[in-house]
């Protein structure tokens, strides 16, 4: 919930930088921050995601309620699930390295 909190922020201060047109601080530091907490965000969205096919489900409105919400497709267990999900974190982890990379040299732009 921190993770969530706290990339909303950062980006309500990135869009008033950008309709504005004034930089309360540096631009590259809320870019820093902004890429920091949207991928911790990006990465407890995964985690949720990972949880809510398992039998277990998730409980996201707990202590409010109890209700449990499951796709119920494959076992925490599973060998094949978590070796395709670690390979599709891996991929996801070098493509945003890459792209950071790239645009810091200016080779990719938006």
């Amino acid at each position: 919930m921190a993770g969530a909190v706290a990339s909303c922020v950062v980006a309500a201060l990135a869009l008033y930088s950008a309709v504005s047109g004034t930089y309360p601080i540096d631009t590259h530091v809320v870019v820093l921050v902004g890429a920091t907490f949207g991928g911790a965000f990006l990465g407890f969205l995964s985690h949720l995601a990972g949880d809510v096919i398992t039998p277990m489900g998730i409980r996201p409105l707990r202590p409010w309620s109890s209700t449990r919400y499951t796709l119920d497709l494959v076992y925490a267990k599973n060998e094949w699930a978590n070796e395709a999900f670690a390979t599709i974190g891996a991929v996801a982890l070098v493509a945003a390295i890459s792209g950071g990379i790239m645009l810091r040299n200016g080779t990719l732009s938006f």
